[in-house]
């Protein structure tokens, strides 16, 4: 390819074409260099330089960074000088009065400020900062997107990561909005939504299944208070979950135990957990390898009822109870004594045998934690309260 026949033409190459023909980029380095925008040797090698030229020249232009279109090369060829045609002396003009145009706010610096504002940035004012380039692409890696290195730079692997995770969510991907941010800083299952604020549990959630078990709401208090995880969401709305990376491979057959550590392994390993609103990094990424698998992988809600059991849960699909583990703190205590019921538990909350309740819902070494006795102890208090 040559520069003059591209700006005579109509065609539009992507920048990966460019990079890949030597001459071509060895001529628009040598227009760059020209136009005062230095970047090293002249070698025909598209690096890292390059590259930082190129959108600089880009970004003073206001054209596109990721590609050479007609209007790209005219810019960079040399404007060739035309005679002046002699003209009637001109009629001294009114001078208008200045206007002075709006200053456009600063690019933020990192997502979670975009995140919290009301701008929408194009990839173009966004891929001109080597700063929240950086911070895209370590939050495109941890969820899965492949960007490459995050070294700053803007390019064709993060390019088709930032629109493989902008097709994911259904986002323009030729925009970083505050809501793509959001997604990037606190990734959800794509197609289920994040209900903001969070509902809790009111005191007709407890009667109501006290009324389907034949029990107490006292009993139902008791196991919810000791056996629940407290809280069934983050402070960001999403649901509490522990994503269990021996589950995930034995759920897609080993495959990605070699590439994907962190989220597969042939065996349970404590390490790999990173806790809270991390363990949804860990998710998204398996959501992006394998979505079924990946939900069923996570324990989910108040009672952590694994995505694999969502049958003793009263689901007819994972995909419905983990809609559901997103709606309220009552339809994850409903899933939590649907499993309780499944498993037949339910007998020793009616007969107030909470070592036999602990031992078949927390296991032999119940005892080790006392959990018979913090259950006797809550139902007590529950009932004096009643």
């Amino acid at each position: 390819m040559i520069l003059n026949d591209i700006a005579s033409g109509t065609r539009i190459y992507p920048l990966s074409t460019v990079r890949s023909d030597r001459t071509l980029t060895k001529d628009i380095q040598q227009r760059l260099t020209n136009l005062g925008f230095p970047l090293g040797a002249i070698d025909g090698l598209w690096g890292a330089k390059t590259q930082a030229a190129f959108e600089a020249f880009a970004k003073k232009s206001q054209i596109r960074s990721d590609e050479l279109s007609p209007k790209t090369a005219q810019l960079l060829l040399p404007i060739v000088a035309s005679t002046p045609k002699p003209s009637p002396s001109p009629q001294p003009a009114p001078t208008p009065s200045p206007v002075s145009k709006p200053t456009p706010p600063p690019l933020p610096t990192t997502l979670r400020a975009i995140a919290t504002g009301s701008d929408t940035w194009s990839i173009d004012q966004v891929s001109a900062s080597t700063v929240l380039s950086k911070a895209v692409q370590q939050s495109l890696d941890i969820l899965g997107h492949q960007p490459g290195f995050a070294d700053g730079f803007w390019g064709a692997k993060t390019q088709a990561a930032y629109v493989s995770f902008a097709k994911t969510y259904q986002f323009n991907p030729n925009e970083l909005s505050p809501e793509a941010a959001l997604g990037m800083l606190e990734p959800s299952v794509p197609g289920i939504l994040v209900a903001r604020p969070t509902k809790r549990l009111v005191a007709d959630d407890y009667r109501k299944i006290a009324q389907s078990i034949g029990c107490s709401v006292a009993a139902v208090r008791a196991v919810a208070e000791v056996e629940a995880a407290g809280s069934g969401f983050f402070r960001d709305g999403r649901p509490k979950i522990l994503f269990e990376a021996h589950w995930f491979s034995e759920f897609t057959r080993g495959r990605y135990d070699r590439w994907y550590g962190d989220i597969s392994s042939p065996v349970w390993n404590r390490r790999l957990y990173i806790g809270g609103v991390g363990e949804w990094d860990r998710l998204y990424k398996a959501l992006c390898l394998d979505r079924n698998a990946a939900l069923k992988s996570a324990s989910w809600g108040l009672g952590q009822i694994m995505g694999f059991n969502y049958t003793l849960a009263g689901y007819r699909d994972v995909q419905q109870f983990v809609q559901d583990m997103h709606e309220s703190e009552g339809k994850q205590l409903l899933a939590m004594f649907n499993f309780i019921q499944a498993s037949k538990l339910d007998r020793y909350l009616v007969n107030l045998d909470w070592a036999g309740f602990a031992y078949r819902y927390n296991g032999e070494s119940y005892w080790q934690n006392q959990y018979d006795k913090q259950l006797a102890d809550a139902y007590r208090y529950w009932m004096n309260v009643a």
